[in-house]
């Protein structure tokens, strides 16, 4: 595709900003930001190519989720099942679905996992990527692009490789807990690659978080006994909706140190922190407790998991403000909520929603100049996919 002199010289003008301190990485500026799924508004979620445009709009790395394969590999993939959001009926027919239906990625190799096209984002019903192959997202690929199924070893090596620098936010998936011995092969996995890659202390990209706590509490044991230097994060959600919850502040002190002390931190679900204008998800914290004074004085740093767009922000409003950033928008106050409460990890669809309005936070500037920061870095990056496709 050509461009005019016009259009050289705005992006001369606009490149110019990339060199300046403050469209360095959020990485240097305070909560890590980690792109859930990769930037999941712009790309196929869980993909390579996820990925990298996180990492291009700013994030500190990039979230992923592992499923156990029948060649006992990691896949990168969301769900336990492939019926939703793959072909893989259409390439292995029907006899190889469950009783139920459904067909399981344990139930498949890694190499038969490869060979599959997404076709949607799990849970999405494919509407985040009517974005990832629309040709006017600048960060989008050709209609007729194929997305695949990446391993956890080709996540590792992307971190490694040509986004070093960028961080790996493991979570591992599981039904229920798993069994004992399913636990206990992924835990074999994991430590097995990170020995290998030499993940110590100083060299270590990873993070890695789950919702069972039996795997969590098995796999930091098993690193303790290890030189790695891989924190461990609990992933929680309903904490306070079940059953002998704590109704105060000093209950869910005790019990946060109970049951999570050994771990390093807390990913919980952004309804359960204190906030009054940052509606991202239900609220579920009807006691009003503070989870951040509980993590904290249990030893434990926090994540929220997942913020995407604040409420009454459309996404066809945040498409608009991506390409044009003087688009009039109110992303500020319910990010901004949330960074005040001192949070360590901000996993969001919108990675550069979250930089930009932390930006703000720090530095107030108009909304519109972060925003034309960010535009600087998004035009060279379309530039360099354009010379990439032709």
């Amino acid at each position: 595709m050509g461009y005019s002199q016009m259009e050289r010289i705005k992006t001369a003008f606009l490149a110019a900003f990339v060199a300046m301190p403050t469209i360095a990485s959020a990485a240097t500026m305070g909560p890590e930001i980690w792109s859930h799924r990769g930037a999941s508004y712009l790309s196929f979620e869980n993909t390579l190519e996820a990925f990298e445009v996180g990492a291009d709009l700013g994030a500190t790395g990039y979230e992923l989720d592992l499923v156990l394969t029948r060649d006992d590999q990691l896949a990168v993939y969301h769900d336990l099942t492939l019926s939703e959001s793959t072909n893989v009926e259409d390439l292995f027919g029907p006899e190889r679905a469950r009783a139920d239906g459904e067909f399981y990625v344990r139930d498949f190799d890694m190499d038969e996992l490869r060979i599959l096209t997404l076709e949607m984002s799990p849970n999405d019903a494919g509407v985040r990527n009517e974005l990832a192959l629309d040709p006017a997202n600048p960060v989008g690929q050709a209609p007729d692009y194929v997305y695949r199924i990446p391993s956890y070893d080709e996540a590792l090596d992307l971190a490694e490789g040509k986004l070093d620098g960028q961080k790996v936010l493991t979570e591992v998936k599981l039904e229920e807990d798993g069994s004992p011995g399913e636990r206990a092969l992924i835990i074999d996995l994991l430590v097995g690659q990170w020995e290998t890659r030499g993940y110590v202390e100083g060299a270590s990209p990873v993070v890695v978080q789950s919702f069972s706590q039996a795997f969590m509490a098995e796999i930091d044991a098993r690193l303790a006994g290890t030189d790695l230097d891989v924190p461990t994060y609990q992933l929680d959600a309903l904490m306070l909706t079940l059953d002998g919850a704590p109704e105060t502040q000093e209950g869910l002190n005790a019990l946060v140190a109970d049951l999570y002390g050994d771990l390093d931190g807390l990913a919980l679900f952004a309804g359960l922190y204190l906030t009054t204008d940052a509606p991202f998800q239900e609220f579920v914290n009807p006691a009003e407790l503070d989870f951040v004074e509980a993590a904290s004085l249990a030893g434990l740093e926090t994540y929220v998991w997942t913020l995407s767009l604040p409420d009454g922000v459309a996404l066809d409003t945040y498409y608009d403000w991506l390409l044009d950033p003087s688009t009039p928008i109110d992303f500020g106050m319910q990010y901004q909520e949330l960074y005040a409460l001192g949070l360590d990890g901000i996993i969001t669809d919108t990675p550069d929603v979250a930089v930009a309005t932390y930006r703000d936070f720090i530095t107030p500037i108009p909304l519109p100049a972060g925003g034309l920061l960010l535009l600087s870095g998004l035009t060279l990056l379309v530039l360099r996919r354009r010379r990439e496709r032709s």
